[in-house]
């Protein structure tokens, strides 16, 4: 059987994660396109990355720079491996500080509903 390829948008050429454009599995293959729509790269998922969530293009070291729409967003507080989802669990954001108990509750209602946070 011949599956389709997911896809994930890349805005800036600086960017080391792509936003999902669609619901990815781990195991999906997905293309990173860019804003002309051509295929810039192709990656596997290895985690359950929900619709407009971000995934890791690269490996991220703890303190790592998050590069989205050519600018840095966040740092990363853990490792993150390529083709991984990024979210609240392994980035903290330059933008807003969220307290760590939010942070605990919002972890644990994506458990909840099924995502694989390590």
């Amino acid at each position: 059987m011949n599956r389709k390829n997911k896809k994930a948008f890349k805005m800036d050429d600086k960017d080391n994660v792509a936003t999902s454009l669609e619901n990815i599995e781990p195991g999906d293959m997905f293309n990173v396109i860019s804003e002309e729509g051509l295929i810039l790269e192709t990656n596997k998922a290895i985690s359950n990355i929900p619709f407009g969530y971000k995934v890791a293009l690269k490996k991220f070291s703890i303190n790592d720079s998050i590069i989205k729409y050519g600018y840095k967003i966040g740092s990363s507080f853990k490792e993150i491996k390529k083709g991984e989802v990024v979210h609240i669990h392994n980035i903290k954001s330059d933008r807003v500080g969220l307290p760590e108990n939010r942070r605990k509750i919002m972890i644990d209602m994506l458990q909840k509903e099924g995502y694989q946070i390590n």
